[in-house]
This record gives structure tokens, C-alpha cells and sequence, in this order.
């Protein structure tokens, strides 16, 4: 978090050690860690239970050992030289969090109002959390879940869905395949070849945001994502289930054509020339402004 940023470098070694005990606690409780760390501070405070030079240090050396006890885990540091540990230290100065964009909270409140609160966040991490519970890409020390193809999405209830866009296509696979339901987020490219697919499993007006600044951030600052500035943010009721979607379809209004134009010569996904509304099999769907 953008708090974590402003922390001394020896209090920030002491949350890696914590945070990742968190990521891994199934495979690490009940059992004898070996930590190997190239920060002395951290070694000493998490050797000696705590210090009193650094009461940011004490805090966090103490709710490693707390998490310790509570996880039935005991923990030893040893000091590593830097030019030993090349591994990790090449990990960590090539890290990229620049994938943890997060959608404008009050945006999200508003459409959890429209289509209703969900159960879990199903792309996410600590620092881009929409819901309290969420599944993330890799082992992370606040989540439920790691990475959510390997879960079934029908038994998680009501869910969330703002993948990387390159994932798109398989989520709505994923979400036809399991009878899934939910809200997904997704650019307004019309263009693109998974627009039928997800067209196919409404159940509700999509709406678009109409908002360009802010709509996007980066958790960390206020660093906004560049695709905003050419683009905008579509957000979709969806069900897996082929007679929800029927149903909704039901409801809109069909398509008419003026008297004297030719009909279409095929079925095939399309967008009407005014940009306001989708068409699929001669039925058209509102896109509503948020």
C-alpha cells in the first residue's frame, strides 16, 4: 500500500518476511522456517524477538512471532551476504506491479448497487481488492484463493471479474462452461472477437463509464492507466446459464427495420451506427451510461 512506500527499508525487509509467511501458510505451518535474509536488522530483530531502536521494527518482528504461534511454526534468520543472494535480489529489483490497476471505488459501489454486491473478487491482490474476499494470481497473504481457473466459479456464488484483458476470451468460456454468474468489467472495443461471446450471456443492460480520468489508478498513487486515455470501460451482467440470458433477451426491444431497407443477409454480431446500442439477432440491447 501507498503507506508501505513511506516505511524505513529495514521496516519494509521485516513485512516481506511476514507477508510471505502469509502467502505460503499452508505449506509452512507446523513446521521449522528457515529464513535467509541479506538486511542484518531484520536477522537481528527476528532472532531476538524484537529490539528496542525501532518501534516500527519491534511491531512487525512481533507479529511475525505471534503469526508463529498462532500457525504452531517456529523461525530462524541467518544473514545472507548480498552477493550470495542474487536469486532473490534480481527478483525483487525487476518486480512489476505496474498489472494492479483498480477500478474507481465510488465506480464500483455504483454498479454493486445496479447489478448487486458480489461474494469475491475473482482478479485481484492486497492492493487492488474490491471485496474482502478475493482469489489472486499467485500466492499473495490476504487472499482466499489462488488463481482462479482452478476453481469452479458456480460454487463461489455471485462474483467479480476484472481480468487482464488477454484473459477475456477464457473467462467467458469459463463462465458459459460452469453456469457461472456475475459482473465482469471490460474495455469497449467492439471490435474484438469475444463481443458476441459476451453479448451471449447477458442478463441485463451492460453499462459503459462514461468518465475517463480516474477511472482506473494505480493503488499505489494516483497514476493513471494510459488505455484511459483512448478508451473507455464497459460493465456486463452475465450468467453462464442459456435461459437466463434468453430471458433477458425477451425483455428488449426488437430491432425494427425501416420499410423499404433490405434485411440483414446473416445473423452475425453487430453494432449500430449510432453507438448506443448492440444488436444480436435482431434483438437490440441498450448500452446505458453510467
Amino acid at each position: 500500500m501507498s503507506e508501505e512506500k513511506k516505511l524505513h527499508i529495514n521496516t519494509r525487509e521485516l513485512i516481506a518476511v511476514l507477508l510471505t509467511l502469509k502467502s505460503f501458510a499452508n505449506e509452512v505451518r507446523g513446521k521449522h522456517i528457515k529464513v535467509f535474509c541479506d538486511n542484518t536488522t531484520t536477522v537481528n530483530y527476528i532472532s531476538d524477538m524484537g529490539g528496542t531502536k525501532s518501534v516500527a521494527c519491534n511491531n512487525v518482528s512481533s507479529d511475525i512471532w505471534n503469526w508463529c504461534l498462532n500457525n504452531d511454526a517456529w523461525i530462524t534468520c541467518s544473514y545472507i551476504p548480498g552477493s550470495d543472494n542474487t536469486l532473490a535480489d534480481t527478483a525483487s529489483r525487476n518486480f512489476n506491479d505496474r498489472h494492479e490497476w483498480k477500478l474507481d471505488e465510488n465506480f464500483f459501489k455504483k454498479l454493486s448497487i445496479i447489478f448487486g454486491t458480489p461474494n469475491i473478487d475473482l482478479f485481484a491482490s492486497r492492493l487492488n481488492k474490491q471485496e474482502p474476499q478475493f482469489c489472486s494470481w499467485r500466492p499473495d497473504p490476504e487472499s482466499n484463493y489462488c488463481d482462479a481457473f482452478n476453481l469452479n466459479w458456480a460454487t463461489l456464488g455471485f462474483i467479480y471479474i476484472f481480468p487482464p484483458f488477454s484473459l477475456i476470451t477464457r473467462c467467458l468460456q469459463k463462465l458459459r462452461a460452469e453456469g457461472a454468474r456475475g459482473w465482469m468489467i471490460i474495455p469497449f472495443w467492439t471490435s474484438q472477437p469475444w463481443m458476441g461471446a459476451l453479448l451471449r450471456l447477458l442478463v441485463e443492460d451492460p453499462r459503459i463509464i462514461m468518465r475517463r480520468k480516474k477511472v482506473l489508478v494505480w493503488p499505489l498513487s494516483t497514476e493513471e492507466h494510459p488505455i484511459m486515455s483512448h478508451t473507455r470501460l464497459m460493465a456486463c451482467l452475465l450468467s453462464g446459464k442459456a435461459c437466463e440470458n434468453e430471458a433477458y433477451l425477451k425483455k428488449v426491444l426488437t430491432l425494427s427495420w425501416h420499410h423499404g431497407n433490405p434485411e440483414l443477409a446473416n445473423n452475425t454480431d453487430h453494432i449500430s451506427t449510432g453507438g448506443h446500442n448492440f444488436v444480436i439477432d435482431g434483438t437490440s440491447i441498450p448500452l446505458l451510461p453510467l
